[in-house]
């Protein structure tokens, strides 16, 4: 996994001139975004735009061109623009917009020496037009934008995300004094900080049930609504700093998450006890079949999911249970594939652990646990539930980071 994971989104497009002298220009966008680490290239079919509001601004919606990792918080942008004539042909439907971008990214990342050379990037802008060559036949003299540079978007800190917007402004004329344009793109670099885990072997007096309590401890008083252990540590001298994914209850109308107190609105997680008996009995001192048995009763129950915490007590000859579930508004359910989180051992239960969470980091989310619910596919393939936590419903935690 990388040490950073970046995104790209297109915001707008805005027009203060166009290059056609008496109609507006029909406007075609290409390009490849590279970390070195991984390459994208894209293609979007073809839009009008005039200088005259409200067609001057063309919107993109946060349209995301790029979402991969890298080893630095640096990203490699690569545009070219046209105005296309009438007659030209472009790419526009669904499987040549597809093709066209999967054989720029293979083209950019064809530069001798890498993007990361000084002439990599213009080499880069260079590989664009013959991969559209192939596609489509067009007139390539009415070139907008060309344009190549690395940005950074340092994120603040393990697990933190910033966002950087940058405004590429663009303009020229023909060179005869004929026609003139002048154009901003503006967008969005998304960059968040994922160093990756490794498994900590747990101590031989600490079983896993006791690191779920202490989490829901710990949480508790940190005045979180709940909280796991990811079964990872840092070490320090002699003192071991546990990683925790602490869990809040409700989501405010900003889109903030709050904890137990504040305006609410959907509710994300929520602490509860059952009988154990509802959960259909699970040997308490089997710790897989404990949680996939709470898993299964949150999703009967109105959840995506759920784990226990491991507070159990006997009252009047009946054993009550500790159970967290996350619901939809703060999480999501999936089957992934055994191979697709590393094989981990079956009796690897912090191997598993590790694996979910560093998943759940590759795909967007805050973090993640499995809840063990595994189906046996034939020909060793083996399908995982694993519970994905939305990054707002929550906070990675280690005293170490904060």
């Amino acid at each position: 996994m990388s040490a950073y994971q970046i995104q790209v989104h297109l915001n707008k497009l805005t027009c203060r001139d166009t290059e056609s002298l008496h109609s507006s220009d029909k406007f075609a966008l290409a390009g490849a975004i590279t970390t070195g680490t991984d390459t994208a290239g894209f293609v979007l079919p073809t839009f009008r735009i005039n200088d005259s509001h409200p067609d001057n601004v063309r919107q993109f919606e946060n349209l995301l061109v790029f979402d991969g990792g890298s080893e630095t918080p640096d990203v490699g942008i690569v545009f070219q623009a046209w105005d296309m004539d009438e007659n030209d042909g472009w790419v526009e439907n669904r499987d040549e917009i597809v093709a066209v971008s999967l054989a720029i990214a293979a083209g950019v990342k064809l530069v001798p020496g890498g993007v990361e050379a000084g002439a990599g990037m213009e080499l880069a802008v260079a590989a664009i037009v013959p991969v559209i060559d192939q596609f489509v036949q067009w007139d390539k003299d009415d070139e907008l934008l060309r344009y190549g540079k690395w940005w950074s978007a340092t994120a603040a800190g393990p697990f933190q995300r910033s966002a950087r917007d940058v405004s590429i402004q663009f303009g020229g004329d023909d060179g005869v004094g004929y026609s003139t344009w002048d154009y901003t793109l503006d967008l969005t670099i998304v960059c968040t900080a994922t160093p990756t885990f490794k498994a900590t072997p747990l101590p031989h007096d600490l079983a896993p049930r006791q690191l779920f309590q202490y989490a829901a401890a710990d949480a508790n008083n940190r005045r979180f609504e709940g909280g796991y252990p990811v079964f990872h540590s840092v070490s320090v001298g002699l003192t071991n700093y546990s990683t925790q994914v602490f869990l809040r209850a409700f989501e405010d109308m900003e889109g903030r998450v709050k904890s137990r107190r504040g305006a609410a609105t959907e509710r994300v997680s929520q602490k509860s006890v059952v009988l154990h008996s509802d959960l259909g009995g699970p040997p308490l001192d089997d710790f897989r079949a404990t949680l996939r048995a709470t898993s299964q009763y949150c999703q009967n129950h109105g959840g995506v999911g759920g784990f226990p915490t491991f507070e159990n007590a006997d009252i009047m000859f009946r054993t009550i249970c500790g159970v967290m579930t996350l619901y939809p508004a703060g999480a999501d359910w999936r089957a992934v594939r055994l191979t697709d989180l590393g094989n981990p051992a079956p009796d690897d239960i912090p191997g598993r652990f590790v694996a979910v969470h560093n998943y759940a980091i590759r795909n967007g989310y805050l973090g993640g646990f499995p809840d063990y619910n595994d189906t046996e596919w034939g020909n060793g393939v083996v399908q995982c539930g694993v519970v994905l936590i939305h990054d707002r419903a929550g906070k990675v935690y280690n005293p170490l980071y904060g």
